[in-house]
């Protein structure tokens, strides 16, 4: 068996991960019928708010790692795995044994039970956890590669978390890494080991009325309204250059001090904005520009 990754969601508290283990915050629900089919068709999401994980991406870039994927979930255990997945597909297709066939189409029900016996690690997360996600890294230099992720993680992502929480990452017998999130007052407090930051955030929501914007966004980006958060941090320096988020970092900067997060139209890795009239001075940006400053003189 190959080293496996499991990653897996609780209501707030902390987070945490050992050597073959990655906990981290819930979703607060469990996988419905809906989501199931989401997952398995890809781009069908019912997501239709703010939540993030509408697209699938991130599910999807599990391929990458080549193994199975396993998800436990409301006392539910299914697996996919996608040289299974591609095998079927050919056949069904009449396709040759090296043709291109979709990896994450159909999922295969695990006998739980079973499961948690064979994996000490599943049964101790599910002695806590919502909903576990067991990720087997079978692609060459996957281990290292999510070592170097993890380690990466930007730990302001914690910022926009309503509650107080905390994450813990361990790999093996190395030093964790913490971070944790805290509340006083007006300000928030970003704890990076022994390192601490102080941040303050300001929140507005708006409506998108402008029927060019809501065209150029599409089905899938286009929402009626928006909350644009946005974060500044205080210290030392004072407000830095600024980046723009969608949940997580783009490549995308900002002349806005500290970090701006709305849903903005992303290109198709999410690495970047794209899009004039969604994300252009008519409709997305300069609302959160002005709106965000406004905040700021008002506080």
């Amino acid at each position: 068996m190959r080293p496996m990754r499991h990653s897996a969601e609780r209501a707030p508290g902390s987070s945490s991960a050992s050597a073959n283990a990655i906990s981290t915050l819930p979703t607060r629900a469990s996988p419905c019928e809906a989501g199931l089919r989401a997952l398995i068709l890809g781009g069908v999401s019912p997501k239709g708010g703010e939540e993030v994980g509408r697209f699938g991406l991130g599910f999807r870039s599990l391929l990458r790692l080549e193994g199975r994927v396993d998800m436990v979930s409301a006392g539910v255990a299914f697996r996919f795995d996608p040289a299974w997945c591609a095998e079927l597909a050919r056949k069904a297709a009449g396709l040759p044994e090296d043709a291109e066939a979709p990896g994450m189409r159909l999922a295969q029900r695990l006998d739980l039970e079973a499961e948690r016996r064979d994996d000490p690690v599943l049964d101790e997360l599910l002695g806590w956890a919502e909903t576990v996600v067991r990720a087997e890294l079978a692609a060459e230099g996957a281990a290292a590669a999510m070592d170097r992720e993890l380690d990466r993680f930007p730990a302001e992502f914690l910022l926009f978390s309503p509650p107080d929480l905390e994450l813990v990452t361990r790999r093996g017998k190395g030093k964790p890494r913490v971070l944790r999130r805290e509340r006083e007052g007006e300000t928030v407090l970003l704890h990076l080991g022994k390192k601490v930051e102080r941040w303050r955030l300001f929140e507005r929501r708006f409506r998108i009325d402008d029927a060019e914007a809501r065209e150029d966004a599409g089905r899938l980006h286009a929402r009626a309204e928006v909350t644009i958060r946005w974060a500044v941090p205080l210290g030392e320096g004072g407000p830095r250059g600024g980046q723009l988020w969608n949940a997580f970092p783009t490549r995308t900067s900002s002349v806005v001090p500290g970090i701006l997060d709305t849903r903005w139209k992303l290109n198709s890795d999410r690495s970047a904005l794209t899009g004039e009239a969604w994300n252009g001075a008519h409709a997305m940006r300069r609302r959160a520009h002005r709106g965000g400053l406004a905040d700021a003189r008002e506080r």
